[in-house]
């Protein structure tokens, strides 16, 4: 086991790293990308949205992304999604772009991307 552990302690670390990036950039990405002005956009849903959201953002559903594509302006504007862990705003990110949006990013949970407004 003990020959083991340098290994596993490598494999975790490497694990976490694109875990914690897969899911949201840290809140100083999220202030840089704040000040391009993005439409914001909670993901999550709509009674989600209601108990709680950041200022200025619009609620639409990660599943109804793709019917409302209009909604999100221009293709080469900035547009900033978030849901409550980051698994959600993933999947409306990688619509998006595949659509055709060449500035989305994925801010990850709502509580980070408060945190990030606050600062």
């Amino acid at each position: 086991m003990e020959k083991w552990f340098p290994f596993l302690l490598v494999a975790f670390a490497v694990l976490w790293f694109f875990a914690r990036n897969a899911f949201g950039p840290g809140e100083d990405q999220i202030r840089d990308f704040l000040d391009k002005d993005p439409l914001l956009v909670d993901v999550r849903s709509p009674a989600e949205f209601a108990e709680g959201h950041a200022e200025g953002a619009i609620n639409i559903p990660v599943g109804e992304v793709s019917k409302r594509l209009d909604e999100f302006g221009k293709k080469d504007a900035p547009v900033a999604v978030y849901c409550k862990s980051g698994g959600r705003s993933g999947r409306a990110a990688a619509e998006l772009t595949s659509s055709g949006f060449s500035q989305v990013m994925n801010l990850g949970g709502v509580e980070q991307v408060k945190s990030a407004m606050q600062k």
